[in-house]
């Protein structure tokens, strides 16, 4: 695969070397003028050697799972005619202005450039009449091939390689202490309460409200909830699936609140003995997602297309028991976060989760919190910061 994507940023270049040459730079903004002469020239000196080079500038890459004519829907900063007459040119500028993606089209001795923030995995792709080459910090990442010998089958573990997060998403965590509404779609506990759970404060003046659909069956509602002071957790039937809704509101009222940058993890993702109770999760709308070196979930991806945003699905490959669920996020041990992925979400008011869990004649728990030792690469491990 990483050969086929050095390929194909080499194909790119090489189309868009002869346009760079007569276009020249007269149409860029005036104060970029000399960097981005000098970065052509850099360019031309190193063109034989660009298959050997897998990032660009800002660690962007072509979306290969991108259909053709199609295009990006993501909000558009700045950019149009003459821009940049480059990808990488065009990369460089993104970079500049600390944006995540760009789409780029050359044809004849014009080019169109524009600089796209996404905030997300899904470049929400848009059908069109020109064929765009669209580029991401999140595209093209690297696969992880590794076998996974579980107790359904042999898999490959498939998550995406991301990069560490920022370490600003360190300062902004999640918490779950206190529920002051507990009847998720009327299955209680607290059957006199609305229909949802809403969690108090999980972040300073904002209330986590969570709303399930109409597919909801728990197996025992009185596990829904705080558990352990640490986790939320919604208990769901064994040969069912819901969809549940995460959304951020101002303490004590239902006013929406954007979360500016969260992490959410989601822990335990076992199984029953062989292969019933399999747990599946469906997230989509995030930033990037984090699983251990040696993960025991299976990952599949959906880069999206036009009419489906991009997602992933988290399933369990291992049994497991009570015994082995982690009591505290950000402590866990090597085969707990080996069953454990964290979720970067930017600038979002909610987020949804699928839930599938494969007929076992009980119920499992969906249980989840904010950062997790998944993240120690970034914000370091618990009394070590």
């Amino acid at each position: 695969m990483v050969l086929l994507r050095f390929a194909i940023l080499g194909q790119v270049s090489l189309l868009a070397a002869a346009q760079e040459q007569s276009l020249g730079v007269e149409h860029m903004p005036s104060d970029d003028a000399v960097s981005l002469l000098q970065y052509q020239a850099k360019l031309n000196k190193h063109q034989a050697n660009e298959e050997e080079d897998d990032a660009w500038a800002g660690g962007y890459m072509r979306c290969t799972e991108q259909e053709e004519y199609t295009r990006s829907g993501c909000h558009t900063v700045t950019g149009g005619l003459n821009f940049a007459g480059h990808p990488r040119l065009c990369a460089q500028q993104a970079q500049i202005r600390n944006l995540d993606s760009f789409e780029f089209f050359a044809h004849g001795g014009s080019s169109w450039c524009y600089l796209k923030q996404c905030d997300s995995v899904d470049m929400k792709w848009e059908r069109s009449d020109t064929n765009w080459l669209v580029f991401s910090q999140r595209c093209g990442l690297e696969r992880n091939t590794a076998k996974i010998d579980g107790t359904c089958r042999e898999a490959v573990a498939g998550n995406l390689i991301y990069p560490n997060p920022p370490y600003s998403i360190c300062g902004n965590t999640l918490k779950f202490k206190n529920v002051i509404n507990n009847n998720l779609r009327g299955f209680g506990p607290n059957t006199n309460e609305d229909g949802h759970i809403r969690i108090l404060e999980t972040l300073p003046g904002v209330d986590l409200v969570i709303r399930a659909d109409e597919q909801y069956t728990p197996w025992n509602a009185a596990k829904n909830g705080i558990h352990l002071g640490k986790f939320g957790r919604i208990n769901v039937k064994s040969g069912t699936k819901a969809v549940f809704n995460f959304q951020f509101v101002s303490t004590g009222t239902m006013n929406h609140v954007k979360v500016p940058e969260f992490a959410m993890t989601i822990f335990d993702i076992d199984q029953f003995k062989g292969c019933y109770g399999r747990m599946s999760i469906n997230a989509s709308h995030f930033s990037s997602y984090h699983v251990s070196d040696t993960t025991e979930v299976i990952t599949k991806n959906d880069g999206g297309a036009p009419g489906r945003p991009a997602s992933a699905t988290f399933m369990s490959s291992m049994a497991g028991t009570k015994n082995d669920n982690p009591k505290k996020p950000r402590e866990m041990t090597p085969a707990q976060k080996n069953r454990a992925v964290t979720l970067v979400f930017k600038n979002r008011k909610f987020f949804n989760l699928g839930v599938e869990i494969s007929d076992a004649g009980a119920g499992k728990n969906l249980l989840f919190g904010g950062k997790s030792s998944l993240l120690d690469g970034t914000c370091g491990a618990k009394g070590r910061r």
